[in-house]
């Protein structure tokens, strides 16, 4: 841990989550939203400690339990589309009351950003910047059911600071698609938004796998 500023503000940022393993008999803490925001807090606090996170969670995480969070049960679905276009309002206001100071919002499902923001700034005094990680596009080339919400998607992206994702190649993929729908203009504001980030792996991770070399006859 670095050592204490006592004139540094605590910085709050409210994580909106993407979670999949929700299900009767899926242990949530295999999700891998779970396991990229633990990774992304622990490192995080290495580096300062003027960070306080507000996880939305549909359940208490133990593995989440760090020192500056504070874990906000909020029940979520979690079959895609479903959870996509899912968001209680009533529910979602006894989260985000007035005694909260909100700085950020990082929201994993980029969908939900103009319902969060239409909460937080007409009816809380919180009015902060939103930035966000997209594990998926509703991509034509992956989508597998019958309406997708990809233009929920890209809306939601643009009303962020910036938005990370995988790699180039699902950038341009989603560049091009979004092409089809919004103008020139938009495309260069979310060609800068979209920014991409590669999830590093811890070397206690990496498996080594020996190939033996195989000499066919002839």
């Amino acid at each position: 841990m670095v050592k204490s500023n006592p004139l540094r503000k605590m910085v709050r940022i409210l994580v909106y989550p993407n979670i999949t393993f929700n299900s009767r008999g899926q242990n949530i803490e295999n999700d891998s939203y779970i396991q990229v925001i633990k990774k992304q807090i622990s490192l995080l606090n290495e580096l300062r400690d003027d960070l306080w996170f507000y996880l939305i969670l549909p359940k208490e995480v133990a593995s989440l339990d760090f020192p500056n969070t504070t874990q906000l049960i909020y029940p979520l679905p979690t079959y895609p589309p479903t959870m996509r276009s899912h968001f209680d309002v009533d529910r979602f206001k006894k989260l985000v009351s007035h005694s909260l100071d909100i700085d950020l919002v990082y929201s994993h499902l980029p969908e939900q950003t103009h319902a969060i923001k239409n909460t937080l700034y007409n009816l809380t005094h919180h009015t902060p910047n939103f930035f966000g990680y997209c594990h998926w596009f509703d991509l034509k080339e992956i989508v597998t059911w019958s309406v997708g919400s990809f233009l929920q998607n890209i809306t939601g992206v643009l009303e962020c600071e910036r938005v990370y994702l995988n790699t180039q190649h699902q950038k341009d993929m989603v560049l091009k698609q979004a092409s089809e729908h919004f103008n020139n203009k938009t495309i260069s504001k979310l060609k800068k938004i979209l920014t991409v980030h590669y999830l590093g792996v811890d070397e206690n991770e990496i498996v080594n796998i020996v190939v033996n070399e195989l000499r066919l006859d002839k």
